[in-house]
């Protein structure tokens, strides 16, 4: 453990912010579940993988240092894959 107040400081904005990305990231499936229920309305698939190059190209288009546009489509590609095997789940039900 590392005795520093500054470190400790920024250690806790990292946790509220961690805190901020997983609400955020409870907003955005709640809304895929949304979509999925749309879907499953009109017998679509859940997977549109047009959709979903268009839309990691164009976040990871808007990169800004120090993050770059490989690092964005990771993050993306992850939370976006983890939101559509929920949304299956959810429309198989």
């Amino acid at each position: 453990m590392i005795d520093d107040p500054e470190i400790d400081w920024l250690r806790n904005q990292i946790d509220a912010i961690d805190h901020q990305i997983l609400a955020l990231v409870r907003q955005r499936l709640d809304v895929v579940l949304r979509v999925g229920d749309k879907k499953r309305e009109k017998n679509l698939a859940v997977y549109d993988p047009v959709r979903e190059t268009r839309l990691l190209d164009h976040l990871s288009s808007q990169a800004q240092a120090p993050l770059d546009a490989d690092a964005v489509r990771q993050i993306f590609r992850a939370v976006v894959g983890e939101c559509r095997r929920l949304e299956a789940a959810h429309v198989e039900k």
